[in-house]
């Protein structure tokens, strides 16, 4: 009778996925089908009929899970192996960038976490918070060369993140600096912060963030990747030249620094920030 093959997964790049397998018996021919992963797989044929005993599964989403089987044709007999799981690698991130975090109820592709307090709130964003942390994918080219604008609001009053590169897996942490967010107490609040990373030495290419050991939720909104301009912004002096019950009058000097710009935190702001853990996928 007809044998199933014994699959496996042998490579991947960002589209495809590269397979191979041991005949089950003397058959000589095979069709090959994918499916994304999850409990209830729906097969998508890549190949009616291969003579080859290996195959790549092109066209593929980047950095998501799939499962792969394959089944020997044998006359009018077709026996299927045993699914087996294939992930294809992450794009990297290329400057200028935009990415969205609200109406979405998923990290957006390649996009991890750390630890467990990370959720969707579709309208307001991804929140963060308890120690947690959203991690890039890879970020192409020079880390120093760039600078990330970052959409943030929280319902508490003098709350704050840290923004940092890391590798891959969340270690090696250089923290560039910790950004208080805005109190939001109707629809139009929300903070927009700007982060140098110009004077950044290492060698990691993933931006993480980093919520405090409390439970005030930071919810994201937006993280926007620009070639750092050639005028990093410091302001210093401020004084606070007048105010009434509802308005104050400010004023301040600016000036160009070759220094990392790190928002200091606001008054009251927590400071107490876990280890970083291995990320979990999205």
């Amino acid at each position: 009778g007809c044998t199933a093959p014994s699959v496996q997964v042998v490579a991947s790049d960002t589209s495809s996925v590269s397979l191979n397998w041991l005949p089950g018996g003397s058959e000589s021919s095979w069709l090959v089908e994918y499916s994304l992963a999850g409990d209830a797989p729906v097969w998508t044929r890549f190949a009616a009929s291969t003579t080859d005993a290996n195959i790549t599964v092109s066209g593929l989403m980047s950095g998501t899970d799939y499962l792969f089987r394959v089944a020997s044709l044998c006359g009018d007999d077709t026996v299927y192996s045993t699914s087996v799981a294939g992930t294809t690698q992450c794009l990297t991130i290329s400057v200028p960038t935009t990415v969205s975090f609200v109406g979405i109820n998923r990290l957006p592709n390649c996009w991890s976490t750390i630890g467990t307090g990370v959720s969707p709130h579709v309208a307001d964003g991804y929140a963060f918070y308890n120690g947690s942390s959203i991690v890039s994918p890879a970020v192409s080219g020079d880390v120093s060369g760039m600078m990330a604008r970052i959409t943030t609001r929280s319902y508490s009053q003098n709350n704050s993140f840290r923004v940092g590169i890391c590798d891959a897996d969340g270690g090696n942490v250089t923290w560039i600096a910790t950004v208080p967010t805005v109190y939001w107490y109707d629809n139009s609040e929300f903070g927009v912060a700007n982060v140098y990373f110009n004077m950044y030495a290492g060698t990691g290419r993933h931006i993480i963030l980093a919520a405090p050991n409390n439970y005030n939720y930071v919810y994201l909104q937006s993280v926007e990747l620009l070639p750092l301009p050639s005028c990093v912004p410091v302001v210093s002096d401020v004084v606070l030249e007048s105010s009434s019950s509802t308005s104050a009058t400010l004023s301040w000097t600016s000036r160009c620094s070759t220094a990392s710009v790190a928002t200091p935190s606001p008054p009251g702001a927590r400071s107490s920030w876990p280890t970083p853990l291995p990320p979990s996928p999205a």
